[in-house]
């Protein structure tokens, strides 16, 4: 399946509903999902935040590995930006990748961003 097409899947239930972005445990975003794209190394949620009546987009940076799993009554897409899951748990590789990191880095690299639904229930 191509990627426009897996990431059009994945969040199609999501669609016209409150999401919540959570990133290690925090709460960065909220709103309501209009449309959900692929756009280069993104992934792209034109959505209206909760604070604002005016839409706006939202481009998060493309996971290494995204699932889809039902959590106390809700939908939740994780995007997983951990080392672990880049470097296939081989752990040689893990540690050059830490030593690697030096400086300001992208608020995504090494975590877990959850997209959290807030009023509905998958039944597939």
């Amino acid at each position: 399946m191509l990627v426009k097409e897996n990431i059009e899947n994945l969040f199609l239930p999501f669609l016209q509903n409150e999401i919540k972005f959570v990133l290690n445990n925090r709460a960065i975003k909220q709103g309501k999902l209009l449309l959900v794209s692929h756009k280069g190394p993104y992934v792209s949620f034109f959505m209206i935040p909760k604070t604002t009546n005016t839409p706006k987009s939202y481009d998060i940076p493309f996971p290494f590995k995204m699932n889809r799993y039902n959590d106390k009554n809700q939908i939740c897409v994780c995007f997983d930006y951990t080392f672990p899951t880049l470097g296939k748990g081989i752990i040689d590789t893990i540690t050059s990748m830490e030593n690697l990191v030096t400086g300001k880095v992208n608020r995504f690299l090494n975590g877990q961003l959850k997209i959290v639904t807030n009023n509905i229930v998958d039944k597939t």
